[in-house]
């Protein structure tokens, strides 16, 4: 990888899970790419990784100083892209680091909204418990019943799959 890269390398390898050139741009060059840089939609190198699930690139980019609650223009946070795409482990690492799940983005829905709509339950179940161990009851305003009518096929965490964003 050469010295010039930019905030679009970045998003990148973090999109397509490229550990080795991910680890060398933020360890070799530490000062020289931010971390929390945004592409012209206001997206991160966390809302690539988190979106696609790569816990793994999600870690190199948090013990970084990634900022876990950014939001691209659209008011979306990494946990919104992870929950609408149903990435299971990478809610529970956004949670662990402390992410916010009553955040409302440009269309006024939740991580938990967006989770719920795109059928995702066990995203919501991670970040409940997160919220119950807390003692945060912000969360505890699921609708229950709308959790079982939508897309009650999809119900499963699904962490495998391509590049989406």
């Amino acid at each position: 990888m050469s010295d010039g890269f930019d905030v679009d390398d970045l998003l990148w390898a973090s999109r397509y899970n490229q550990l080795e050139e991910l680890q060398e741009m933020l360890a070799a060059h530490a000062f020289q790419v931010n971390v929390n840089g945004q592409d012209e939609r206001g997206s991160t190198a966390l809302h690539m990784a988190s979106a696609n699930g790569h816990v793994e690139a999600m870690k190199l980019l948090l013990a970084a100083g990634a900022s876990v609650d950014l939001c691209n223009a659209e008011g979306n946070s990494p946990l919104h892209w992870a929950c609408s795409n149903g990435k299971g482990e990478a809610v529970r690492l956004l949670m662990e680091h402390k992410a916010e799940p009553s955040k409302l983005n440009a269309f006024e829905r939740t991580p938990v909204d967006d989770a719920l709509d795109a059928g995702h339950r066990p995203c919501v179940d991670i970040i409940k418990a997160f919220a119950e161990n807390n003692e945060d009851d912000e969360v505890d305003d699921v609708d229950e019943a709308n959790a079982e009518e939508v897309h009650p096929t999809s119900m499963e965490d699904d962490d495998a799959g391509g590049a989406v964003r």
